[in-house]
């Protein structure tokens, strides 16, 4: 049976690469062809497990992150780095399922007998990690656009492929069933679930409700989920009298029963 490895930063609820990986392994691991193991390096979420095929291996790697850490281990030389990430197992594909240190440890394998993947979920803008996507024996984008983008801005150099996100769409209706205690407004609902970071274009969002409710429009919008802008989005929207408009509500294990209602 193949053995296959996925590394990436988190594995926790709302973490979409950590979603995006257990969906793979779970279906990967129901054809009963392959073995799948999920090494998360950083934050892992125990409860997270329920939602794991049982035949899936879970192997954390370190199970806790502070800030900075990233930068310690990125002066670990590389070949140390892979074997402290992927484990002492052989695998016979290991994926660097994200940006960052699983994209530079899983390349920098000395073993010829393992396929070393790279999966590419946004695009390194200005090809920071250029010289680790020539060492990979594949490098996978999640769109047909950034894998044409990247094919050709590697000159052709490594085999460029592409793979939707894969969404259980039976699961995604379940959970939407679950009831909620907010009260469903009557005006237009609009909801986005994402990570409060700069380069998923919240404060950009922000500023079109601010127009469109100072044109006359009359709608809500929920915002679901956390992260380094969150402070900053917060503020944007009490400094603007966005409040009666725009409610951030936090992260949730189940963003579903939110947005069933939208």
């Amino acid at each position: 049976m193949k053995k296959i490895c996925f590394s990436f930063n988190h594995l926790t609820y709302s973490d979409g690469v950590a979603q995006s990986a257990i969906a793979m392994a779970n279906y990967l691991a129901d054809t009963g062809m392959v073995e799948v193991t999920l090494r998360p390096i950083f934050n892992f979420d125990k409860s997270i497990l329920k939602d794991i095929n049982k035949k899936v291996k879970v192997k954390p790697v370190l199970g806790f992150y502070f800030r900075g850490l990233s930068t310690i281990l990125n002066l670990v030389p590389a070949f140390l780095l892979h074997d402290w990430i992927f484990g002492r197992d052989r695998y016979q594909i290991e994926i660097g399922f994200q940006y960052g240190l699983a994209t530079c440890a899983v390349v920098s394998s000395n073993s010829v007998k393992s396929k070393h993947y790279v999966w590419m979920h946004g695009y390194d803008e200005g090809l920071h990690l250029k010289e680790y996507y020539k060492k990979a024996d594949r490098v996978v984008c999640v769109s047909k656009q950034n894998a044409d983008r990247l094919f050709k801005e590697l000159q052709c150099a490594v085999p460029v492929e592409y793979c939707y996100n894969p969404i259980d769409n039976n699961v995604v209706c379940k959970l939407g069933e679950e009831k909620i205690d907010l009260a469903i407004p009557k005006e237009l609902l609009f909801i986005s679930v994402g990570r409060h970071s700069e380069e998923k274009g919240y404060l950009r969002l922000l500023k079109i409700v601010e127009r469109l409710m100072n044109e006359g429009y009359t709608f809500k919008l929920w915002l679901i989920g956390d992260g380094p802008q969150h402070g900053e989005l917060v503020k944007y929207s009490q400094e603007h009298g966005l409040e009666k408009v725009v409610v951030f509500i936090g992260a949730q294990k189940n963003p579903h029963k939110f947005t069933s209602k939208a």
